[in-house]
């Protein structure tokens, strides 16, 4: 297929890692190096020295480049190495911070770019796309006027990243099967009182109403296990997608998180077929004909108007 899907959440994907990369570049030598108070994961472990933890200088260029290097992902420029670095960067600076930087979205955002990587998600939409199109023209090997139709690549980079975020939601569901206080909404209440990750106002009012928690609960633990199962194509594929986006815009409202929902965002673009985008540019086309004609016929009445109102010649005071 044509890989629009992947290249979408190659667009979105480093978008929303900038939102947290480029506060944390300004404390990048706090965080991550010696001359801060880095700390790493694997010393929690026993495993002193595991990695290597850089100078200061050393880790704000190091930062410096993840920046670059996701904004250069993002746009499709190098997008393979681009990828790469961003994906090595990123894993080694989150993992000298597991007091901060180290999260769950942050775990799952290595992945997909781990994925990204491996695919050729780079070559639609993209800066390189761009460039080898243009290198095309000027060798004369295509017409300007014809355009250049897409490669087609193997779909199982689109399946593993569609795989990831099914079976993460398939971990979450065992892990609150095991926990009491999730079904009867103790653990719920104590997350909409508290303001752990960010402000929510939403989630205070809910909390008046814990009836509400208990039969959220159990439709989240319902749709979590089923939705590596169901969420493939036709209505399932809608459902499940659409209560993963209603499920995530609620922990927004009600509990403070706002990356780790995006970060689940860009992961259900892997869930845009090929089909999906020829369907939605031919709307697009549709949409653009409706209008053409639209302002073709405000024209004609605009022209009308003026020949139906007499010249008046204008006097001087």
């Amino acid at each position: 297929e044509v890989p629009y899907g992947l290249a979408v959440a190659r667009m979105l994907l480093p978008l929303v890692l900038l939102l947290v990369m480029v506060p944390r570049w300004f404390h990048a030598r706090e965080l991550f190096s010696l001359d801060g108070a880095a700390a790493p994961l694997a010393d929690n472990y026993g495993y002193f020295d595991f990695l290597p933890v850089p100078g200061g200088t050393l880790a704000v260029a190091l930062a410096t480049l993840l920046v670059v290097t996701l904004l250069t992902s993002s746009l499709g420029w190098c997008a393979r190495i681009s990828l790469c670095v961003s994906l090595v960067l990123y894993t080694y600076l989150n993992l000298l911070d597991c007091l901060s930087t180290l999260t769950k979205y942050s775990a799952i955002a290595a992945h997909g770019l781990l994925i990204l990587s491996l695919s050729n998600c780079g070559t639609v939409w993209s800066i390189d796309s761009f460039l080898k199109r243009r290198a095309l023209l000027r060798s004369g090997s295509v017409d300007g006027e014809s355009p250049l139709l897409p490669q087609r690549f193997p779909v199982w980079p689109r399946r593993l990243m569609q795989l990831m975020i099914g079976i993460v939601y398939l971990g979450a569901a065992f892990t609150k099967m095991h926990t009491p206080a999730f079904f009867s909404s103790d653990q719920m209440l104590h997350w909409l009182l508290t303001n752990v990750n960010n402000s929510n106002p939403v989630g205070e009012y809910l909390s008046f109403y814990p009836a509400s928690l208990v039969v959220s609960a159990y439709v989240t633990i319902l749709w979590e296990v089923l939705f590596v199962f169901l969420a493939w194509r036709g209505w399932n594929r809608a459902i499940m997608l659409g209560l993963g986006v209603v499920f995530h815009l609620g922990t927004t409202f009600l509990l403070g998180l706002y990356i780790f929902p995006l970060v689940c965002f860009a992961t259900y673009a892997a869930f845009l077929y090929e089909e999906d985008v020829t369907r939605i540019g031919a709307f697009l086309g549709r949409l653009e004909q409706r209008g053409i004609r639209l302002l073709a016929s405000a024209r004609s009445i605009v022209e009308w108007l003026g020949q139906a109102v007499p010249n008046a010649s204008p006097r001087q005071a």
